[in-house]
């Protein structure tokens, strides 16, 4: 599997696949790619409880990741910065600085 490069996220525009990442959501291209290169489909699971647990009351929700010396923090917001659920996943080896997905209704994009 090719190593992750950050900068390749904004090549992905839309999807041309979907994926299934549980009974409720699936993941695009962009997120699959994530997933797979970085080894973070831990951070897509947790994404995902949390998204089970808000309900679908809000049609979108920004999901936040900020990793500093391997430690993480996890927030979801409506994208006008009210925090609807945070989380510290255990430590993980993805490099990236912050690294953000936006949720339509049930689809990670």
């Amino acid at each position: 599997m090719s190593a992750f490069d950050q900068s390749i996220l904004t090549q992905f525009t839309g999807t041309e696949h979907y994926y299934r990442l549980n009974r409720k959501c699936v993941l695009t291209d962009g997120t699959k790619y994530l997933a797979e290169t970085a080894e973070a489909y831990w951070l897509l699971d947790v994404a995902a409880s949390y998204l089970l647990g808000l309900g679908s009351a809000d049609w979108f929700v920004l999901i936040r990741l900020k990793v500093k010396d391997y430690a993480a923090l996890l927030t979801l917001e409506d994208g006008n910065g009210q925090i609807s659920g945070t989380a510290n996943p255990a430590s993980t080896r993805l490099t990236a600085s912050m690294i953000w997905l936006s949720v339509n209704f049930d689809f990670l994009m």
